[in-house]
């Protein structure tokens, strides 16, 4: 309710400073051969209080997302004021003062106009392409803090069987939950796979672990435990090494 009450407190402002705008070309209306200056102005000064305009709307339809993107919209709303000042600055000193040709006008406020539409198409692309990086940092960073949730619970498990056969493997679980628990949780979108798979490897290690109750000589015969164990010690030990050179 707030942000549309400021959509709308910024649709009036702007929709003023356009009739400001218009009227102010309206007293300086031009016949004959400065007619064409006149609309071609009148349309580039009309694209700059727009693009303004688009640019307070884009921002606050953001909310929240504006602040964590913030050099984005830093440097949008750089460009769009630079474009503003370069329209203005067109007018007095290509129309008003130097009474350039038509053709050399018109073109001189559309390559502007392009030059600032780059500028801001480029701007969003990067902010975009560190905005899913973030994103991505963060999901893994989420897997790999649920990895360390998984292999705790297993560790837990392990320590309610009191059993004198599961001392060997309470050793190797603790030492893996050790080895998880100061790894760094802030982790790189490249090593997703990596961490997937170490997930999977964990899940597979718990249902066995609780299959321990139904037949607790599964211990003596089965190599499952230690294999798994091994493996994510050893996945979580490159995976420890390629993040500090990915940092």
């Amino acid at each position: 309710m707030k942000r549309f009450t400021y959509n709308r407190m910024v649709t009036v402002i702007f929709a003023l400073v356009f009739f400001i705008v218009l009227s102010l070309f309206l007293m300086f209306n031009e016949t004959g051969e400065g007619r064409g200056h006149w609309w071609i102005s009148l349309a580039a000064a009309s694209g700059a209080v727009l693009a303004m305009y688009r640019f307070v709307l884009f921002w606050l339809s953001d909310g929240r997302q504006a602040y964590r993107s913030f050099w984005t919209y830093i440097v949008t709303g750089t460009i769009v004021a630079l474009y503003a000042t370069a329209v203005l600055g067109e007018i007095v000193l290509f129309w008003l003062i130097g009474k350039t040709p038509l053709s050399s006008y018109t073109y001189i406020h559309l390559i502007t106009a392009a030059v600032a539409a780059i500028g801001v198409i480029i701007t969003r692309m990067i902010g975009r392409s560190m905005k899913e990086n973030e994103l991505d940092t963060k999901e893994s960073q989420q897997l790999f803090r649920l990895l360390q949730s998984k292999l705790m619970a297993i560790r837990s498990d392990l320590e309610d069987l009191e059993q004198e056969q599961y001392v060997e493997l309470r050793r190797l679980m603790a030492e893996l939950e050790e080895q998880a628990k100061y790894s760094d949780p802030v982790s790189h979108a490249s090593l997703a796979y990596q961490e997937e798979n170490m997930l999977w490897q964990a899940e597979e290690l718990q249902r066995w672990v609780d299959g321990l109750n139904k037949n607790p000589e599964r211990l003596e015969s089965d190599a499952t435990p230690r294999l798994l164990i091994s493996r994510i010690r050893s996945d979580l030990k490159k995976r420890n090494e390629q993040l500090l050179h990915l940092k």
